[in-house]
């Protein structure tokens, strides 16, 4: 049996890590840009989000700050955090998914 899972938003709060390497790597590139600006463009690519905030951005730049963003993200990994009661309900998973042998 095979149990998958997607972390991303599901098991893991990356939010605050993924916004946080953004405004990092717009600003590292002379890009202006507000948390609540990046909010209401969430579900858009990065390389969507360059284009609407920096429109003439060229794409050798949009790669530097898709780059940036990156690492960014790597160097802060501590930023992930899981959601209230995760590891409790994987506990309860893994009782209902794998059972103890009864005596």
């Amino acid at each position: 049996m095979i149990i998958c899972f997607d972390l991303d938003g599901t098991l893991v709060d990356t939010h605050n890590w993924n916004v946080n390497a953004q405004l990092k790597s717009f600003k590292k590139n002379g890009i202006k840009v507000t948390r609540k600006r990046i909010y209401n463009m969430w579900g858009l690519t990065l390389t969507d989000q360059i284009k609407q905030t920096s429109p003439k951005t060229k794409k050798e730049r949009i790669s530097q700050i898709r780059e940036d963003f990156e690492n960014l993200r790597k160097e802060s990994l501590k930023g992930i955090k899981p959601y209230k009661n995760t590891k409790k309900n994987f506990k309860t998973i893994i009782k209902k998914v794998y059972p103890m042998p009864s005596k």
